[in-house]
């Protein structure tokens, strides 16, 4: 199984921050519930970028990505975000920190794909990465119910 949307429409107030509202990624049997800063970008935006990325992997494409946390790009030190790659018939996730305080280029929040990692299971040091495997049929499958939402995902 495969999910991402919002868990619930309240917003909580961060101090730190501004508003927060509470997210949900479903890969098999694993789930995680994640924070999405409501600041920079709305829900709209967040659920228009997941129906994106996963029209891309689902498509030509052999990667992509779903942004949980996006900031604004020039206040901030990076952006949290699933890197996802197609290969044969699963898609392999790979949570990860887009590090922008790192480029040297100015970030292009316009061609986020450009920035997305060639797929690697092991880090530089030897150390397997976390990753979770979904069959492609399992994320077509929850495309194909929200591929023609114009409204914030829930789950």
């Amino acid at each position: 199984m495969f999910r991402i949307g919002f868990i619930n429409k309240e917003l909580s107030v961060d101090k730190k921050r501004s508003n927060i509202c509470y997210g949900k990624i479903i890969l098999g049997n694993f789930f995680e519930n994640f924070i999405v800063d409501l600041f920079y970008w709305d829900r709209l935006k967040y659920s228009n970028q997941w129906k994106e990325g996963l029209k891309r992997i689902l498509g030509k494409f052999n990667k992509s990505c779903l942004l949980t946390s996006m900031y604004q790009p020039d206040k901030v030190n990076f952006i949290k975000w699933w890197e996802i790659h197609k290969i044969n018939t699963n898609i392999h996730f790979h949570e990860t920190i887009l590090p922008i305080f790192e480029m040297k280029e100015i970030f292009d929040e316009i061609n986020i794909y450009k920035y997305i990692n060639d797929y690697k299971n092991i880090t530089d040091d030897g150390e397997a990465i976390s990753e979770w495997i979904i069959p492609i049929k399992e994320v077509e499958v929850f495309y194909s119910e929200i591929k023609t939402i114009d409204d914030v995902i829930y789950i």
